[in-house]
């Protein structure tokens, strides 16, 4: 017996449509009153700007390297 099952196949698919409006009743019947979707950018969430004694030319090389591990 195959106990895999195909996600791509169900009827439960999340949409990329963004021109939705609420209130709104799910698949289950529930009504949804709004966007429950949370998108943040966990490389700055509760980043904090506090000031350094780093010379200038040391903090644009740290700056440097960490933009080319992030591209």
């Amino acid at each position: 017996m195959n106990t895999t099952t195909n996600r791509r196949s169900g009827k439960d698919r999340r949409s990329a449509n963004l021109n939705v409006s609420f209130p709104l009743r799910d698949s289950h019947g529930i009504i949804v009153a709004t966007d429950r979707r949370v998108s943040c950018d966990r490389r700055t969430d509760g980043l904090e700007l506090t000031e350094t004694n780093l010379s200038q030319k040391i903090f644009q090389a740290i700056f440097k390297k960490y933009q080319k591990l992030d591209s």
